[in-house]
């Protein structure tokens, strides 16, 4: 008997919507008081609250940088949630940064109720943002 992962199913529909720029689907899965943690020591890291300064954060990060490419490497699930581990590759000017990051998010009521994002090479990562964004 095939068993369906409901939060592989999540991870998958949050990525596609992401892709597509579907921010109304995007609301439907973040919950209205959702937290994200953007984990490193860069502009762009910090303690996000709520599912408009969740989404104003991707955007932002986004507009800072010439070009933008996200590849989707696996998706992981447990119990509560799932960890989707991704490759951004993004310039900006002269400035590269290709880089692997991990998003997970914990579901709670049927909705993400937290993510955190962490870089893997968070050194590269904090150097790419600081040259893009300025200190």
């Amino acid at each position: 008997m095939y068993h369906i992962d409901p939060y592989r199913e999540l991870a998958h529909r949050v990525w596609d919507a992401t892709a597509r720029g579907d921010v109304d689907s995007l609301l439907q899965i973040y919950a209205p008081d959702v937290v994200m943690w953007v984990r490193g020591r860069n502009p762009l890291c910090g303690e996000y609250k709520g599912s408009t300064a969740l989404l104003e954060q991707f955007a932002r990060s986004a507009e800072l940088v010439d070009e933008l490419c996200l590849d989707l490497l696996e998706i992981y699930s447990s119990e509560d949630g799932a960890l989707i581990r991704y490759r951004v590759e993004a310039t900006r000017g002269e400035h590269r940064l290709d880089a692997e990051f991990h998003l997970s998010f914990r579901v709670a009521a049927g909705r993400i109720c937290e993510v955190e994002i962490v870089a893997t090479d968070p050194e590269r990562t904090d150097a790419f943002w600081h040259e893009v964004v300025g200190s």
